[in-house]
């Protein structure tokens, strides 16, 4: 009698609307407190420069785009240059790193042995340890092939750092394909690379669109490497360039803001567009023949 009226309790509309309601409210408690640093930003980014540092209102009283207009004049507008900086190093490693991963993440799986199997578990260590100790050693690497100073040193950095996740994540998508669709290629003609431009490559096009757009949002985002390999300003990327409104004795927070703001723009529309693949991606990964 008493697992009757527990069964009945869980399965009681109101029940299930009561504990719907407090979940949904739940969320959007959560949301709203890990997207108050982004409204903060937002909103100071349009606020006088008196406004920010004498009103504690949220929303800005009289809104202005006088920020705005500091950065872009900022030193020629050269913030800006940052910002093609950043991209151009980003999709660099963007393109390149899409073919190598394919390549080694296809050749982990479906070429098993003993140096395979010692190979993905060195990514898995690297990919555990700290980038920082890695620092010193690419530093005298690249002084001595002469590329500090240049967007290379960054591009050889970034694709040491986004590489070991990357092939790792490739592995998951590689080993949720069914060989049978290889095998079935290969029967009509096909040899194993033909195979995998025209079975495996459209099939996986999901996940690599995913891990590109992981390893967009971690080169962007990437400020002490830069900051070391690149001390030329009209070379840096755009985290090194937001320092620049920042002094010793005194910061624009309304410039930096909304320089802030800027620079949020390419990786959100890359993280725009690729949220569906990113959605179908962790899907494909998680089921396994």
């Amino acid at each position: 009698m008493r697992e009757e009226n527990t069964s009945l309790k869980k399965n009681d509309p109101v029940n299930r609307g009561v504990k719907r309601t407090f979940f949904y409210f739940a969320m959007i408690i959560i949301v709203c407190i890990i997207l108050l640093p982004v409204f903060t930003m937002i909103s100071t980014a349009f606020k006088p420069s008196a406004e920010i540092y004498s009103s504690s209102n949220f929303l800005p009283q009289n809104p202005t785009l006088d920020h705005y207009q500091t950065v872009s004049k900022f030193r020629g507008g050269i913030f800006f240059l940052g910002i093609k900086n950043s991209l151009v190093v980003c999709f660099m490693v963007v393109i390149i790193q899409s073919f190598v991963v394919s390549l080694a993440g296809y050749a982990i799986v479906r070429f098993s042995s003993l140096f395979t199997r010692i190979y993905s578990s060195m990514l898995l260590l690297l990919y555990i340890l700290p980038n920082t100790l890695a620092l010193i050693p690419l530093f005298v690497f690249f002084k001595r092939i002469n590329v500090i100073e240049t967007h290379n040193s960054l591009f050889l950095a970034y694709m040491m750092m986004t590489m070991p996740f990357a092939i790792w994540m490739f592995k998951a998508f590689i080993a949720s394909l069914p060989y049978s669709l290889e095998e079935a290629a290969m029967i009509d003609g096909c040899s194993v690379m033909g195979a995998y431009f025209r079975i495996v490559l459209p099939l996986t096009t999901p996940g690599i669109v995913a891990i590109s757009v992981n390893s967009f949002l971690v080169c962007w985002s990437e400020y002490l490497m830069s900051s070391v390999f690149v001390k030329t300003e009209k070379l840096r990327t755009v985290t090194v360039m937001l320092q620049f409104f920042r002094e010793e004795s005194y910061s624009e927070w309304g410039a930096l803001l909304a320089a802030a703001c800027i620079a949020s723009i390419p990786a959100l529309f890359i993280l725009l567009f690729g949220q569906k693949y990113i959605i179908s991606g962790i899907a494909a990964g998680a089921v396994k023949e």
